[in-house]
């Protein structure tokens, strides 16, 4: 008897604690619960275990998203970055521009001293083409200039011969053009006489 009292009361014991302390439902992923937390009873999903940094809540139930200093710029920084960004194209346009230059005046040289080696050798023609090549690739180069009048002269020599070929005209014409103190100031191509008496390099 004593016994049936004690199993008793220790059931009456339990009821208590389970009318006082109702079990806690845990909500699964993604349930949809609602909260008085946000404004306007509305609902909202329920994450376990989000990896996200929490949101800053504003009135009226709606998420805003902190955005820090360093996510935008200003117009003035955009414009100096772009600025700067032409700057450094120009210079470095600027700097290309001197070095292929720079180039074309060392080919130039190589060129004109080729070709003074093949006149010096009595290799007309191709000391002709050499000097023509030099001029290309620098037109101020003087010594190309006048190499080329040279050779344009010793050429127009040999197309006259003993017979005065009148083809030998035309050399001698663009002889002058390159270097008009090249021959004789009293001379001119026509009339055509003895080009190997009257076109004679001034010493």
């Amino acid at each position: 008897m004593r016994r049936s009292k004690i199993y008793l009361a220790f059931w009456v014991l339990v009821s208590i604690c389970v009318t006082l302390f109702p079990p806690v439902h845990v909500a699964d992923a993604q349930d949809l619960v609602t909260t008085e937390d946000v404004g306007g009873g509305s609902s909202v999903f329920v994450f376990r275990e989000s990896r996200k940094k929490p949101q800053t809540r504003a009135g009226g139930g709606r998420v805003r998203i902190a955005q820090g200093s360093s996510g935008s710029r200003s117009a003035a920084q955009i414009a100096a970055a772009a600025k700067k960004r032409r700057v450094d194209a120009a210079a470095a346009r600027q700097k290309a521009a001197i070095a292929a230059a720079n180039k074309k005046i060392a080919a130039s040289n190589i060129l004109t001293a080729k070709a003074e080696t093949s006149l010096d050798n009595n290799q007309i023609d191709p000391a002709i083409t050499n000097f023509r090549s030099a001029l290309v690739e620098n037109p101020k180069n003087t010594r190309a200039s006048d190499g080329l009048s040279n050779a344009l002269v010793a050429k127009g020599i040999d197309v006259a011969g003993d017979v005065n070929n009148e083809a030998a005209v035309p050399i001698f014409d663009e002889a002058i053009k390159y270097d008009a103190k090249n021959v004789s100031p009293t001379q001119s191509s026509e009339p055509f006489t003895n080009p190997r008496a009257d076109w004679t390099k001034q010493s």
